[in-house]
């Protein structure tokens, strides 16, 4: 580690945590969002095909 950085570490160190927690918060949102979305083209899909077996 750099000398001039260690004092500075108690600080950074919580904050990189924070900010960590953050993204994983935002990561799990995505995730169910881009589940939920892919949900909802596999319904739109079948009824395309149930659609194009009619005509």
């Amino acid at each position: 580690m750099i000398a001039g950085f260690r004092g500075c570490r108690p600080v950074i160190l919580p904050a990189i945590q924070t900010e960590t927690l953050d993204l994983a918060d935002k990561l799990v949102k995505l995730s169910r969002y881009e589940a939920h979305l892919d949900r909802k083209f596999e319904r739109t899909l079948a009824m395309l095909l149930k659609l194009k077996e009619l005509r």
